[in-house]
C-alpha cells in the first residue's frame, strides 16, 4: 500500500467518522499517516479498501477503526474458519495421497508427476509433510489414516495456522491463510485473488 492510497483511506475515514478528527493538527495528521503507512504498507491497497468500506457498512461505530481493527477485519473477509481450513487442508492431502504413484514401476515420468502434485499442495502442507511422509501414507488403509493420522494432522495443522494467521496480521502478508473461494465471492478478480493468495502484492 502506498502512501496515496494510505492518504485516501483516511481521507474516507475522515468523512464517514468526522468526530474522530476534529482535534488532529497538521503534525498530528501525519503521524497517523505515518503510522498507518508502516502498519500496511506490506498489504494489498484493494483488502485494506474492502475491510474500510465493510467496517463503514455494517458497524454501529462512532469512532474510525484503528488499523489492528482492520486487519482483523481483512481476516474474518478472507479466511475460512479454522475448523473449516483444517477441513479443506486435510482433504487436499488426502488427495495428494491418493494421487502420488508408488515406488512400483517407478520411473523418471512419475517422479516428475508426484513433484507436481506435491508442489501444488498449500504452503502449510509442504511445511508439514516432505514428499517421502506422503510416500509413507500411501499403502496406510484409509480407515487408519482417519484413526491415527488425522487427529496428528489437525493438532499440527491448527497450530502452525494460528502462526500463520499471526505473522498475517503483524506483515500484512495474506497469502499462506486466505480463501481463493471466499475472495472470489467478495468480487476480486481472479488475476488479484492469484497475487494476494501467491503473496505478489504489486498491483493488487
Amino acid at each position: 500500500m502506498e502512501r496515496e492510497e494510505v492518504r485516501q483511506i483516511l481521507t474516507v475515514l475522515r468523512t464517514a467518522y468526522p468526530q474522530s478528527f476534529i482535534n488532529h493538527t497538521k503534525e498530528s495528521a501525519t503521524l497517523l499517516m505515518d503510522l498507518w503507512y508502516q502498519i500496511f504498507k506490506n498489504t494489498p491497497a484493494s483488502l485494506v479498501t474492502m475491510a474500510v468500506y465493510n467496517i463503514i457498512a455494517h458497524d454501529s461505530r462512532d469512532f474510525a477503526p484503528n488499523p489492528g481493527q482492520v486487519n482483523n477485519r481483512i481476516k474474518d473477509l478472507i479466511t475460512d474458519t479454522p475448523e473449516s481450513a483444517a477441513e479443506t487442508a486435510w482433504k487436499q492431502l488426502k488427495g495428494a495421497i491418493r494421487s502420488v504413484y508408488k515406488f512400483e514401476g517407478y520411473n523418471t515420468s512419475d517422479a516428475e508427476h508426484n513433484r507436481k502434485v506435491y508442489e501444488n499442495l498449500p504452503d502449510l502442507l509442504r511445511l508439514m509433510y516432505t514428499l517421502s511422509d506422503i510416500y509413507r501414507l500411501v499403502d496406510m488403509p484409509s480407515k487408519d489414516l482417519e484413526a491415527y493420522e488425522k487427529p496428528r494432522f489437525l493438532k499440527a495443522y491448527n497450530a502452525m495456522r494460528d502462526t500463520a494467521v499471526k505473522t498475517a496480521m503483524s506483515t500484512g502478508n495474506f497469502s499462506a491463510i486466505a480463501s481463493k473461494q471466499k475472495m472470489l465471492a467478495l468480487g476480486f478478480e481472479p488475476e488479484q485473488v492469484l497475487m494476494i493468495t501467491t503473496g505478489d502484492i504489486q498491483n493488487v
